[in-house]
């Protein structure tokens, strides 16, 4: 929290002016006393960043006094794109209702006050209040203006004029995609068109019992409108990579704007190809190191925030770093299996990469300008990655995953049962149930004799990752993929999911296949990047071992 920023409970002291709020209209004397016993008032000066993009979020805002700016930074060039301003009596933060990421920056211009408003009460308030039709009507007003604020970062909402968007946002629904399962099949009908909410949506076909990627779209992009304008069947499958939300507008409506707008689907295609030909620079860069680039499961670089790495150059197998783990915890939370990749490295300008030096000495290092290695040959180990989402956190019954203000996620030992949900739950095997050590503590009342382990960055240790610490030749480290990993940091500007698009989509052309939309690598660049899927929707990894 900023200094000059301060914090109160408000008990019954909640402004008037929130339940004057368009949003809050209507709700009984019960609820608002529940709203305000849980609410909490924060007196802000200007310049104060509210929460940013990516943060987790879990709060409504209301802008007491002063104003309020949301604003995102393009992909492209970084620069901020300002979403809408925020006056007295107005509601931000929507997104949360159906994300859970903010999907931008809400910084203060006017030094005031804001209302924080924890949104799973608000809920239950509404519901509570004993009208079932009110509490659908005020969600379907938060997840409208979430959509508005989404489509405002996209050029095609921005040319559309105020009638064609407010049809558009009239029709609008959001669908959560789980990993793995399809938005659509190729072939399929063509009945909507869709814009990526969070997440990433791989576009493949299937040729000779193969599935071959085509595309991959993250947040801010779009796709399914090239058919909509052919009307033709599905042209390829569109696969969530990984838990995805997407919003839908049915084709009647699409085509009804179009009606009105004759220009439309051909803007989109002008605009989609100077966005391909700044994709087509990436993918030729990385075209050089044509089969040694094998990323097979790119949504997973793209969540994770500490992603455990051994340079399999330098590295010389002595094992010191799975022994000093396991001589530390009892079992090794690091399996040298996994994925292999060849990719730069983001370093410090001594070419030492800054990963590598462990956390304390990391938070004590002066900054150094970024510099690439050359591609290095690199294997991902088995270990947890620290995902921006959690998916162990959001299955774990009792709470026992936590994830603190860096990012770290970590396990308290005296809240976990040993059900292994958390181990179910991580798509890469990066949870290990293990025998509960004697002296452990565990939940009262509970036998709980196993104990979900794995690396939490040695956070009980002040010099950090014994790992990286041991290592004679510095060839384990840790790094943030979307800004570290060359590929990844071209091909999405330095943020893979956290740093959304504020231009429009790419579109590339495919042989035998019309253009689809969205950020993507190119056709040629997908097989050149070797990413050839041998199932439906999932990737094959390579794999091996130090």
């Amino acid at each position: 929290m900023t200094a000059g920023t301060t914090r109160e409970s408000l008990g019954a002291a909640m402004p008037r002016s929130v339940f004057e709020a368009p949003l809050f209209r209507g709700l009984d004397a019960r609820a608002q006393r529940e709203i305000e016993a849980a609410s909490t008032l924060r007196r802000v000066p200007a310049g104060e960043a509210l929460y940013r993009e990516g943060d987790r979020g879990e709060t409504l805002l209301v802008v007491v006094e002063g104003e309020v700016e949301l604003g995102r930074e393009r992909r492209a060039d970084g620069a901020r794109a300002v979403i809408r301003r925020v006056m007295a009596g107005e509601v931000f933060g929507e997104e949360v209702t159906v994300l859970a990421q903010r999907q931008a920056t809400a910084r203060v211009t006017l030094p005031g006050a804001v209302v924080e408003i924890p949104v799973h009460l608000f809920r239950r308030a509404a519901v509570r209040s004993g009208r079932a039709e009110l509490a659908d009507k005020l969600e379907r007003t938060l997840r409208r203006s979430a959509a508005r604020d989404l489509l405002a970062t996209i050029e095609l909402a921005a040319d559309l004029g105020p009638e064609n968007l407010e049809a558009l946002l009239d029709a609008v629904t959001f669908q959560t995609i789980e990993r793995g399962h399809s938005v659509y099949r190729q072939g399929d009908p063509s009945t909507a068109m869709f814009f990526v909410a969070d997440g990433m949506v791989q576009l493949q076909t299937e040729e000779d019992e193969r599935v071959r990627v085509r595309a991959y779209l993250v947040r801010g992009d779009f796709f399914g409108d090239e058919e909509l304008e052919t009307a033709t069947p599905r042209l390829a499958s569109a696969i969530a990579s990984g838990p995805s939300t997407v919003l839908s507008v049915p084709a009647r409506v699409v085509r009804h704007i179009a009606s009105r707008d004759a220009d439309l689907f051909a803007r989109l295609r002008r605009v989609a190809l100077g966005a391909g030909e700044r994709q087509r620079d990436v993918v030729a860069k990385a075209a050089a190191g044509a089969t040694q680039h094998v990323f097979r499961d790119l949504y997973r670089l793209s969540i994770a925030r500490s992603l455990l790495v051994i340079d399999l150059e330098s590295c010389v197998r002595c094992g010191q770093c799975a022994w000093a783990c396991a001589d530390l915890y009892g079992t090794s939370r690091l399996v040298r299996r996994g994925d292999k990749v060849k990719s730069t490295v983001s370093t410090g300008d001594d070419g030492f990469d800054v990963f590598r030096m462990g956390s304390e000495a990391l938070a004590q290092a002066p900054a150094k300008p970024a510099a690439r290695t050359e591609p290095r040959s690199l294997l991902l180990p088995s270990s947890c990655q620290h995902c921006e989402n959690p998916s162990c956190m959001v299955d774990c019954p009792t709470g026992a995953i936590g994830k603190d203000p860096s990012g770290e996620v970590f396990i308290r030992d005296a809240l976990c049962t040993g059900c292994g949900a958390c181990a179910r739950a991580c798509p890469w095997q990066n949870i290990q149930m293990a025998p509960r050590p004697a002296g452990t503590a565990k939940p009262p009342g509970m036998p709980a004799e196993d104990l979900a382990v794995k690396c939490d960055l040695c956070r009980s240790y002040e010099r950090g990752p014994a790992c990286v610490q041991v290592c004679p030749t510095s060839s384990i480290f840790r790094v943030d993929p979307s800004a570290e990993l060359g590929e990844l940091a071209d091909l999405f500007g330095g943020r893979a999911l956290t740093t959304p698009a504020a231009h429009a989509p790419v579109r590339t052309k495919i042989p035998a296949l019309p253009a689809v939309a969205g950020a993507t690598i190119a056709a040629a660049g997908a097989a050149l990047w070797g990413l050839d899927m041998q199932a439906r929707g999932n990737a094959s990894p390579g794999r091996g071992t130090a």
